[in-house]
């Protein structure tokens, strides 16, 4: 990962792990997530989801901050949430859940499996957004938590 000032000149780098899928970088850091081949690989990207401070050291670590939190083998898509938050949308059971690294603290939502596979999720207010699950290439759909469907 290499961090940048606004123009253009690397300031420092470090490494986030093998397979990275999705970052999102907020105030508190850079969050990277990973897919199949990290997290059944070694290293940090066994985690699924890191949270690298802004030196590149990691300050909140998946698997090992929550370790009653549903696995990741593959996470799909990831979005920043309000204040420290993280929602992520991972393999094999597609739940979405929401992540506290403050708190080390989860909220998981079942989701309708209209929704599963989906590539890119977006959260605003007590609905969510997701886009392009299996089979339904191109498709935006919104869902509200706890609702049994989806709608285009």
């Amino acid at each position: 990962m290499f961090i940048m000032n606004i123009d253009g000149e690397v300031v420092r780098s470090f490494y986030c792990g093998d397979a990275v899928q999705d970052v999102a970088v907020s105030k508190d850091g850079i969050w990277c997530s990973c897919f199949d081949e990290g997290v059944f690989d070694e290293g940090i990207s066994t985690e699924g989801l890191v949270l690298f401070d802004n030196t590149g050291s990691p300050a909140f670590q998946y698997h090992s901050h929550l370790p009653e939190a549903p696995s990741i083998a593959d996470c799909y898509a990831i979005c920043r949430g309000k204040n420290t938050t993280l929602w992520l949308y991972p393999y094999t059971d597609f739940e979405l859940i929401q992540v506290n690294p403050e708190k080390n603290s989860f909220i998981v939502h079942q989701t309708p499996e209209t929704l599963h596979g989906s590539q890119a999720i977006s959260i605003k207010g007590e609905y969510s957004y997701f886009y392009s699950p299996y089979n339904k290439g191109g498709t935006l759909y919104s869902w509200k938590a706890g609702e049994s469907s989806a709608k285009k």
